[in-house]
């Protein structure tokens, strides 16, 4: 008799968040799995972070007011670090594009 086990995640990816300019942590940066309702988290104060994630097509989105965000593939790894690159143009008015996103923490 044989079972099978399914789990909603088959990997783990931890990673650091670091401000592209100055090597610095980043605290405070929304990761989450593009296409998910509520598989996010928030970096800690080194800039740290680990996600569960469905696959290894799943795509990582690294949001934070301020930088331009980065969207990753995860492919066959299980650390991802991040260097965001600071907006030079932050204009509230001026966004076209902007995403809303409610965590339920």
């Amino acid at each position: 008799m044989s079972s099978l086990s399914f789990s909603a995640f088959a990997k783990t990816v931890t990673g650091t968040v670091k401000d592209a300019a100055t090597e610095a942590p980043i605290v405070g940066v929304v990761v989450y799995e593009k296409g998910s309702v509520n598989n996010a988290v928030i970096t800690d104060k080194y800039g740290r972070y680990a996600l569960d994630v469905e696959n290894e097509n799943s795509v990582l989105m690294y949001i934070f007011l301020g930088y331009i965000t980065q969207e990753i593939n995860v492919g066959n790894r299980s650390v991802i670090n991040v260097w965001l690159q600071p907006n030079g143009e932050l204009d509230i008015l001026r966004m076209n594009n902007t995403e809303l996103l409610g965590l339920p923490f």
